[in-house]
């Protein structure tokens, strides 16, 4: 999705969104080592790790007062 266009979770979906992002978080060495990258792969999983753990936070707040996530 983000690929193409904004990610946008509606409150109703932050608890799935939620249970995907722990699904990531499971396979971060299967996301980190089969994408693209221009740095060395102990950095990717940082960087990918951070955005993950940024997107994961937004969500748990969001649900916190019932309201959506917006990813651009």
């Amino acid at each position: 999705m983000l690929a193409d266009d904004d990610l946008k979770v509606e409150p109703s979906e932050v608890p799935a969104f939620l249970q995907e992002c722990a699904l990531l978080r499971e396979h971060l060495e299967t996301v980190v080592t089969g994408t693209v990258r221009t740095r060395t792969l102990e950095e990717h999983r940082h960087v990918v790790s951070c955005r993950l753990a940024n997107i994961e936070d937004a969500a748990r707040r969001a649900q916190s007062v019932d309201g959506g996530v917006l990813i651009w």
